[in-house]
């Protein structure tokens, strides 16, 4: 059985009245890791999708509807591997 722990809870990366909000479901192994969000393979491909659209990366802020994946009956993280 794989189980990660619980490290760190995740709360937001950026300014705190941003111009744009972008909102993730929840944080994944990388976030888990860090304690913040869009660290993973995600957040590298969406800051360089916004940096080819000319949007300043320096005015958004980034958080996840939730700061902890939630754990299952063994207290291990619901992670799903593809």
């Amino acid at each position: 059985m794989m189980c990660w722990l619980l490290k760190k809870l995740v709360f937001l990366k950026g300014i705190f009245i941003p111009d744009l909000l972008i909102i993730c479901e929840a944080p994944g192994y990388q976030e888990n890791e860090t304690g913040v969000p869009f660290v993973g393979n995600l957040g590298a491909f969406l800051e360089h999708e916004l940096q080819k659209a000319h949007i300043n990366i320096a005015s958004i802020t980034f958080i996840n509807a939730v700061f902890r994946l939630p754990l299952d009956i063994n207290g291990c993280l619901r992670v799903s591997l593809y």
